[in-house]
This record gives C-alpha cells, structure tokens and sequence, in this order.
C-alpha cells in the first residue's frame, strides 16, 4: 500500500488501511539513504481503532544556518501533521542518524527501526521546525552602554589620567615607598 501526500490511495473496501513502518521504510528509502529530502513521519488513529504510521516527503526551498526553510504551503501541511500528531517527527537522512546515508545506504529495516526510534525518542519533532524567522536585531539594540562595556556590571570607579592609564590602588611588591606614596595620594583624590 502506497502513502502520498498522508492519504492512501488504491484502497479496496475492507482492506486493513495500518501502514506499518516497515512500509514507511521501504517507501521513503531512497529519499533517506540520498539525504535530498526530509521525511515527516507521524501515527494516525484509523477508523478500526488501530495506529498507522503515515509518511509525506518535503524538499526545502533553500537552507539557513544549515536549517532548512520550507515555503508558505509546505509550512501549513507541516502544521496540519503536527496537529495530527504531536509527536510527529521530520527528518532527513544526512543530517539524521540510524535512518540513511549516501555512504552506507540502509535497508528498509534498518531503516524502520532508526525512525521508530526517533519518533520514540521525540527527537526533530515538526513543530520544531514551524518557528517564526526572528527579526534580525536593528543596530540600537547593539548599543552597549559603559556599564556593559567593562563587564559584569562594574563601574570605573577612577577615572582615567592624562596619560590613558588608570590609577590602581594595590600595592604591588615592587613597589618602593615613593611610589607607593604617589599611589595613595592618586587614590585619595
């Protein structure tokens, strides 16, 4: 039984609809073992009563920060799986482990058990990749004050001489007496 687009297709009556995830495998295997594509891959309960495990393919339309960024309909369908199940899961077979790869292709059963254990696991969850682009930060709020600039809060407590250098009040071992003496009248200004 074939999956496109999360409904099935080629159904006789009374047929038993549960797409197994070995069938989740071996339909999506290509795509995983290449790494071209990323696989939303979610549970449904059926008219029967039963879970089956469902499967839609999406190609990102470009990527950002290594993210893939999908356009505005492939973001409401990842949306309506999300709200199908939960724990709904899109993955890709480059990025993923235990699910494929162009270097050691997977069998379709190996294949099954590595998405069985991220959609067990929870891990690359769709809703996760449904965030809002944040806004890149406009150069005001790139500002730092004097306070920031120093770190950890700390205030210049003296102010800086003529000659770019600040005054420390620590003696140091050193130091002779007149220049501890220079040091203490520094400090007491």
């Amino acid at each position: 039984m074939v999956y496109a687009k999360g409904k099935p297709f080629d159904i006789k009556e009374n047929e038993d609809t549960n797409m197994k995830i070995i069938e989740v495998a071996r339909t999506q295997k290509d795509l995983l073992n290449e790494g071209i594509a990323y696989i939303a891959v979610w549970q449904q309960a059926q008219a029967n009563g039963k879970k089956s495990w469902f499967t839609e393919d999406f190609f990102p339309v470009d990527s950002k920060d290594e993210e893939p960024v999908f356009d505005g309909e492939q973001k409401a369908r990842l949306a309506e799986i999300a709200g199908l199940d939960g724990g709904a899961v899109l993955l890709n077979g480059y990025y993923h482990a235990w699910i494929g790869s162009a270097d050691e292709p997977l069998n379709a059963a190996d294949i099954s058990i590595g998405l069985k254990k991220h959609y067990e696991q929870r891990s690359a969850l769709v809703s996760g990749y449904l965030t809002e682009d944040e806004p890149a930060p406009a150069y005001e709020d790139l500002k730092i004050d004097e306070r920031e600039e120093l770190g950890l809060g700390r205030i210049r407590r003296d102010p800086i001489g003529e000659d770019g250098m600040q005054a420390s009040g620590r003696a140091r071992r050193h130091h002779n007496r007149d220049t501890l003496y220079l040091l203490r009248r520094l400090n007491a200004r």
